[in-house]
């Protein structure tokens, strides 16, 4: 009789755990819209550092065989911090050809030497970033447009491209 009761006992307590975990798993389910908003912006944030990457490593490459940053004559101050606007159009004309092509990333701006493609021989799209470059060929970036989380501080903010 003892052996009947532990294993009615046995099958009572997992099947009051696994009721527990169910009902935390419902509690804790978030909504559909919460996951999805989440999912896209990790994605955004993905494809900013991919493509931040990209840039950087181009920096990196024209440095090492010019000696010297592909940048405008221009500066952009952010965070109190000015930095030199890179010329995407030197490294996508590269002779190696450092970039492929202008980053989908790239925002047009109206005006001269405020945007990527303002050293001439390419044009920028329709995407929201400056990619800006510090004297330690670090790059930083600044949002331009309506769109931008904020359009006065370096990094992701919030689109893409």
């Amino acid at each position: 009789m003892k052996n009947s009761q532990i294993v009615l006992l046995s099958f009572a307590l997992l099947f009051l755990v696994i009721v527990v975990i169910l009902i935390v798993m419902v509690r804790s389910e978030p909504s559909g819209e919460v996951v999805n908003g989440g999912q896209e912006d990790t994605a955004r944030s993905y494809a900013y550092e991919a493509g931040k990457g990209s840039i950087q490593s181009a920096v990196d490459n024209y440095y090492n065989i010019e000696g010297d940053l592909p940048v405008l004559e221009a500066t952009i101050a952010v965070g109190g911090q000015e930095y030199y606007i890179i010329d995407v159009c030197a490294l996508v004309n590269h002779e190696l050809e450092l970039l492929m092509d202008v980053p989908s990333s790239c925002a047009s701006v109206d005006g001269a030497d405020n945007d990527n493609c303002d050293g001439g021989g390419c044009t920028c799209g329709g995407g929201h970033y400056v990619w800006l470059v510090d004297d330690y060929a670090h790059v930083h970036s600044v949002c331009a447009g309506e769109a931008c989380d904020a359009s006065d501080a370096d990094g992701n903010q919030g689109v893409w491209p």
